[in-house]
């Protein structure tokens, strides 16, 4: 049965309200609902024939192709976990097992084997950035290329090794070169390129015709153009190629996508035994149940904020586009939506629909003056640190710098942040009564961590681990 027509009006409505705030050049967006399209439309232009919006040109239809940039993680994490399927690797293994084209070298030599596992959960410690001497040959500078170019090897992005700054299941960081890797796993063992597999193990049996991980034929026709806004006009973005590929550099259209997220919202589908899903969805990683935890490639959000739901995303963030996803396993329903600029556009229209199509909740309690919270926010106030991996932790030191500090001001328990969206500032509102280290920061939950002796010593945030000083 599909969607009611009022819900549908809505969130139509609601995503050209969205285009109109926020000026994206354009947007295409869909709800897909046990394995069925129930809602695709294209929005706004997908290249625009000036820097102005008032002329405007090729409209962006289902048909029209988008980069997805880091969506495409979800590819390699079901292409390894098919192969895990089929025999010829485990999760478990470890890397050098199976990676044949360069290595990973030990944090520590007494640390135990990276694994499969710890590419699929960005905790093998790999940082964000591959040896500096691999960004500077020609062609390959900071890990893409021009258009045209073919693209080098990762052996040599890479002058034959990876280094992380961490060992391995330590902490969580967010690790491109990591998924890159996998996809090299993926061409050792199976002895193809990454590409042709993807063709073969899904877009094929899916009938995704224009879909590709390199600039083929596939995907060159109806292709979007990317572009930043700047004094309210569209400035278009150099187009380059992405070298790690497995990362990040997918070409899709939303008719070609929906197949493949329909075939999630069946448990599966064609793609995958439905238990080798579900253990896709299950935490691998999390620092405390009131935070989001990190499943075999996909994120997993927190229950709490979702009525108690399992809610799995990814987004992607590449020069001149931005992507969202969400899939609600229990209801069969998964949404998506790319835009051609950098803003948040995707996010809030995947998120604004998911949540017509499954309310959320966010419990708040009311903070009284003198209060037993408020006797207690003394312990939580003070200054708290990212650790010094800089690698590993640089998008949280460029989001939000390295500290963290806890404050009260008004009656009111505040965190500010040395650099981004919170360094002016916000409040921190308690979640439960009973549980009085647990805060909502802006929509996101901060959780304070006590040690054996009862002090507070930790700021959890996400996925991240700060530690007061």
């Amino acid at each position: 049965m599909k969607l009611d027509q009022s819900i549908i009006d809505a969130i139509d409505k609601n995503n050209q309200s969205l285009m109109g705030r926020t000026k994206s050049p354009g947007m295409v967006f869909g709800v897909v609902r046990a394995g069925k399209v129930d809602f695709i439309q294209g929005y706004g232009h997908a290249r625009l024939t000036s820097r102005q919006p008032s002329e405007q040109d090729a409209p962006v239809t289902p048909d029209t192709v988008f980069r997805i940039a880091s969506i495409s993680k979800i590819f390699t994490a079901i292409i390894t976990m098919k192969l895990m399927e089929q025999g010829v690797l485990s999760i478990d293994d470890p890397v050098d097992k199976h990676l044949k084209s360069y290595r990973i070298r030990k944090f520590k030599e007494s640390d135990p084997p990276i694994t499969i596992r710890h590419l699929l959960t960005h905790t093998a410690g790999i940082g964000e950035f591959a040896p500096l001497l691999g960004y500077l040959p020609p062609f390959t500078t900071f890990g893409v290329s021009r258009v045209g170019r073919p693209l080098p090897p990762l052996a040599r992005l890479y002058r034959g090794e990876l280094r992380p700054d961490r060992s391995p299941g330590q902490a969580w960081s967010y690790a491109n070169h990591g998924y890159a890797t996998l996809g090299q796993i993926i061409a050792d063992v199976t002895r193809d390129s990454f590409p042709k597999v993807a063709r073969r193990l899904i877009f094929e049996p899916l009938g995704m015709q224009h879909s590709d991980f390199v600039r083929s034929e596939r995907v060159t026709e109806n292709l979007a153009k990317g572009y930043t806004q700047i004094n309210n006009g569209h400035w278009p973005v150099l187009d380059l190629n992405i070298v790690t590929l497995a990362d990040g550099s997918l070409f899709t259209t939303a008719n070609d996508f929906a197949k493949f997220i329909g075939e999630l919202t069946l448990g599966g589908g064609s793609l995958l035994k439905s238990s080798t899903l579900s253990q896709m969805l299950k935490p691998q990683y999390q620092l405390d149940s009131n935070l989001p935890a990190m499943g075999l490639g996909f994120f997993l959000e927190n229950r709490k904020q979702w009525r108690d739901q399992l809610i799995a995303t990814h987004s992607g963030l590449w020069l001149g586009f931005h992507s969202s996803m969400m899939l609600a396993p229990a209801h069969q329903i998964g949404t998506f939506a790319f835009v051609n600029d950098a803003s948040q556009t995707a996010h809030y229209a995947t998120q604004n629909s998911l949540n017509r199509l499954l309310p959320s909740t966010l419990p708040k309690v009311k903070i009284e003056k003198g209060d037993t919270c408020q006797q207690q926010w003394q312990a939580l106030t003070g200054t708290y640190k990212v650790p010094k991996a800089i690698n590993s932790n640089v998008r949280m030191f460029l989001s939000y710098g390295q500290t963290f500090t806890v404050y009260q001001e008004d009656d009111r328990l505040k965190l500010r942040t040395r650099r981004g969206p919170w360094s002016r500032g916000i409040t921190l509102q308690p979640v439960k009564a009973a549980n009085k280290l647990v805060f909502n920061a802006n929509g996101r939950y901060v959780v304070f961590h006590r040690n054996s002796t009862g002090e507070v010593d930790q700021l959890l945030f996400r996925f991240h681990i700060l530690h007061k000083q």
